[in-house]
């Protein structure tokens, strides 16, 4: 059979084998899915279409997303997760100040926005004050925390 040729395009009912290169000047679609036998090159950036949200449950293992603002998340152990290599931020939090605060007071985490770690993971305190000290007549007794992925914390409570 060959192919119809209809406004410049070709198309076909059946596969298209090649012996060489396809080459298209502007860009490729495929319906279903792109496979191929050897690797994957761009000469630009790719841009996952594919919207997942982080810690839900997903079904191919190795495939790759991105959240709502753009971070990249891979499918892990059926789970969605970020490619950050499990550091989750840093925040202190400081007894009787609200967070965020200025000067030697409580800081947040710029991952959340708050003195708290990102859903999967967990604070390991670094530092804790538990006698008062005081700046400019303020009780700074509190903790300085960072977070870490839940599984990188069960290994170092089982390491301890």
């Amino acid at each position: 059979m060959r192919p119809a040729r209809r406004g410049g395009n070709v198309h076909v009912a059946t596969g298209i084998l090649a012996g060489g290169d396809i080459r298209a000047r502007g860009i490729l679609y495929a319906r279903g899915g792109l496979q191929t036998d050897g690797h994957l090159q761009t000469g630009g950036w790719m841009l996952p279409h594919y919207v997942a949200i982080a810690e839900q449950r997903c079904g191919v293992p190795g495939a790759m997303a991105r959240d709502r603002v753009g971070e990249p998340l891979s499918c892990m152990r059926g789970i969605w997760q970020r490619n950050d290599g499990g550091f989750g931020g840093a925040y202190s939090a400081v007894v009787g100040h609200t967070c965020p605060a200025y000067g030697p007071y409580s800081t947040i985490n710029p991952r959340t926005g708050a003195c708290s770690c990102p859903p999967g993971y967990q604070a390991i305190k670094m530092y804790s004050q538990s006698s008062s000290w005081y700046w400019e007549g303020r009780d700074q007794r509190g903790a300085w925390c960072v977070c870490v992925d839940r599984g990188c914390a069960a290994s170092r409570r089982r390491d301890a």
